[in-house]
Parts: structure tokens; sequence; C-alpha cells
């Protein structure tokens, strides 16, 4: 192949990328891809399967604690946004209640993370899981105010 060498970001030896029957170039070097943008010059790394094994990794475990967390009344106003990430949990003040750590993406490209125990949205988590989805696009959040706390919180 007549492709310039160039620093694996898997590795980081220096190599000379391969090419796969698709047309994805690879690290001779560790196996792993490099998918070059045509339009930039940013490399995009992509995470090859393990020859039948269910590796994730450990990111995929828990949310990004990093992020900010943000309140309900100011996840409304970032509407829409992408919810990428979740895991809902078992409430440490409520017995038998459930609550939901998630990692969203507004349409600027902000990320955030927002953490509710609306039932509606738990439900609609829980049905995107047993669809297989793993992002979710949020276009409205909707609540009630009772005593000037939310209540019935869902999104749509």
């Amino acid at each position: 192949m007549s492709e310039e060498r160039r620093k694996c970001p898997w590795c980081q030896k220096l190599i000379t990328p391969q090419k796969d029957e698709e047309g994805n170039l690879y690290c001779p070097n560790c196996q792993n891809y490099i998918t070059m943008k045509t339009a930039s010059r940013t490399v995009r790394v992509e995470r090859p399967d393990e020859e039948g094994e269910d590796i994730i990794p450990a990111s995929e475990l828990t949310v990004d604690w990093s992020l900010e967390r943000l309140p309900l009344e100011e996840v409304k106003t970032r509407t829409p946004f992408v919810i990428y990430n979740w895991h809902i949990r078992p409430s440490r003040f409520q017995q038998g209640s459930s609550y939901a750590m998630m990692e969203c993406e507004d349409k600027q490209g902000r990320k955030f993370r927002w953490n509710t125990s609306g039932k509606a949205v738990l439900a609609a988590l829980e049905e995107a899981e047993r669809r297989g989805k793993r992002k979710i696009l949020v276009r409205e959040v909707l609540y009630d105010e009772v005593g000037g706390r939310p209540v019935n919180i869902r999104i749509r």
C-alpha cells in the first residue's frame, strides 16, 4: 500500500496502515482499525469486535461523572437533545423505587448529565433497552408542578 506512515492511535507506534476488504484502514501491528475522514484531517478510531466475545469498554458501565448535572428546568431548555448513555439504579431514599442517571448531548454539542426518578422517563428508558436502542431523541420534557416541585415528569 502506498499509504503514508502515521502514528497508530492505539499502540502509538509509527506504522503504514493496511486496508481490509471494505477499504477501512487498520494497524498491521496491533490489528485495530483507523478510519481517515476524507473531508478533514481528523482520525476516527473504530474498535473491532473481539472474535465472538462480548467485550464492552468500562466507560459504558457507568455515566461520566465529570459532566455537569443539570436541574430539570435547565434540561427542559436544552431540548431537543439525545440521551446516549443511561443507567437505572435502585433509590437509596425510597424503598422499591428507582432513578435514572443519563448522559445527554444537546443540538449545540454540549454534554450534560440528568438524573430523574420520573416513572414515565424510566419506562421510556426500559423500553429502549428492550428494543436494543442505544440513543433516545428527546424533543420535549414535560412536567407538572405541585407545591413548587416537579411531578409527573415525562419525555417525548
